[in-house]
């Protein structure tokens, strides 16, 4: 019976709530179904401490067993932050990356070691913070001729905690509206790699799971607010 790793993860770290499966597998079949872009990406809201971070890995496994290959995860620009994900991360795949496993291979991407043939036919994770150094080294290991595999595999993005970095647009002179850098960024991403799913995940003050405005690379947004 072939491997599962949404099933797999989701007994590691307990066992999900029907809520939390239901909510991922619709985020995952609709990001695949509906098209999206940088004007309508996909987007799961959730209030703070909701569980988001657990959803939107729960999708990362789920979209991989629906073929998708590569997951970009977006952090905001903070050291800390990118290094809490990038753990968080290794954590709930480690059944996938520990102990000689090397189903799944998860890497911060300034980190990101020279891959071989063999690593670049593997689930692969890269974390990434939405600053200009970090994207510009994500577009060059896409647009590297020796990794030009990674441009013919299915991609999903996550922009966790979507932000004015990664939705931003900015007026420029005489009135025109033009798209912010880091936004601009994961928009080349998309047109470097074949058809993907960009899902963006949001913390507002709505029920966790609801899902508006789909992706198709998906993007994932996520962000998160106060309750009221």
């Amino acid at each position: 019976m072939p491997i599962s790793f949404y099933e797999v993860i989701a007994k590691d770290r307990g066992g999900d709530s029907p809520e939390l499966q239901d909510c991922i597998r619709r985020t995952v079949d609709q990001l695949i179904a509906e098209e999206t872009s940088s004007q309508r990406p996909g987007i799961l809201l959730g209030k703070i401490q909701s569980g988001k971070t657990r959803a939107f890995l729960g999708a990362i496994a789920l979209a991989f067993d629906k073929g998708y290959d590569v997951a970009v995860v977006l952090t905001k620009g903070t050291v800390s932050l990118a290094r809490q994900t990038l753990n968080r991360i290794k954590k709930d795949f480690r059944a996938f990356c520990d102990d000689g496993n090397d189903d799944v291979l998860v890497f911060g991407i300034m980190s990101l070691p020279k891959l071989t043939g063999y690593e670049l036919g593997k689930k692969l994770i890269f974390v990434v913070k939405k600053e200009d150094d970090n994207m510009k080294r994500l577009l060059k290991a896409f647009e590297n001729i020796e990794y030009s595999v990674l441009r013919e595999r299915r991609v999903l993005i996550v922009d966790d905690e979507a932000d004015l970095a990664s939705v931003s647009y900015q007026r420029a002179k005489g009135g025109a509206i033009k798209i912010g850098v880091v936004s601009s960024q994961i928009d080349n991403l998309r047109k470097l790699v074949k058809p993907s799913l960009v899902a963006h995940t949001t913390e507002e003050c709505t029920s966790f799971g609801e899902t508006s405005h789909r992706i198709s690379v998906p993007v994932l947004r996520t962000r998160s607010c106060s309750p009221r």
